[in-house]
């Protein structure tokens, strides 16, 4: 996420770090769990989607835009791809992510940094990005989009589809939690990534998701 468009957004996430490791959980009981099998399964079959295309993948460096609590970055380097950098804007966040790559012991593997991996100053460039449920919350997704091109060669990218149901009642629930999301139609989001300067490699549709696995155009 971009301080220029979404401080709402790493706000919010900063003060829902507690909640978010809930969401990925296998198997839950009781309210929780029933809401995340109605309501979240998008959200672990993306993840199942990223596993599956990095397992077949060859093993290389990685930068997980919005990473939230780690959980991509822990499951990718246990696949053997590095280095990764994991980085995010909410420092709760990434608190809970340094906390989890100590615990695997793969600080060797993954670096966590709270900042801008879109139009922050770092330097690097990697095989392979993450922008996992990131685009939900980038108010104006085509210069981040193009500021990619030059962190990575691929980028593993989600977008809330805007045709369900459902895409309105997330709005307004994030509304009412000072948070603002956004959805993309299947034409729109299809020009969007071409001007960016991405190719499609793959789409799958997860529900209510739009998973893009994206070539550089010019790679």
């Amino acid at each position: 996420m971009s301080p220029r468009s979404d401080e709402q957004a790493a706000r919010y996430f900063h003060r829902i770090a507690d909640e978010w490791d809930a969401i990925y959980a296998e198997e839950q009981g009781g309210l929780n769990g029933l809401l995340n099998r109605l309501f979240r399964k998008d959200m672990w079959l993306r993840y199942l989607w990223v596993k599956e295309l990095m397992e077949r993948s060859p093993r290389g460096s990685v930068l997980d835009i919005g990473c939230g609590n780690g959980i991509y970055s822990l499951a990718l380097a246990q696949l053997g791809h590095k280095p990764i950098l994991a980085m995010d804007l909410a420092p709760a966040a990434i608190e809970k992510a340094a906390a989890a790559v100590t615990r695997a012991g793969l600080t060797d593997v993954i670096r966590t940094e709270v900042g801008d991996a879109f139009f922050g100053d770092f330097a690097g460039h990697f095989d392979v990005a993450l922008t996992i449920g990131v685009f939900d919350y980038v108010g104006d997704p085509l210069p981040a989009l193009r500021a990619v091109t030059a962190r990575a060669d691929r980028l593993l990218a989600t977008f809330p589809r805007a045709e369900t149901w459902r895409a309105p009642a997330r709005k307004l629930r994030l509304k009412l939690r000072g948070c603002p999301v956004y959805f993309y139609r299947r034409q729109g989001l299809t020009d969007l990534v071409a001007e960016a300067g991405w190719r499609i490699a793959s789409w799958t549709d997860h529900g209510c998701l739009n998973c893009l696995d994206l070539l550089r155009t010019d790679a």
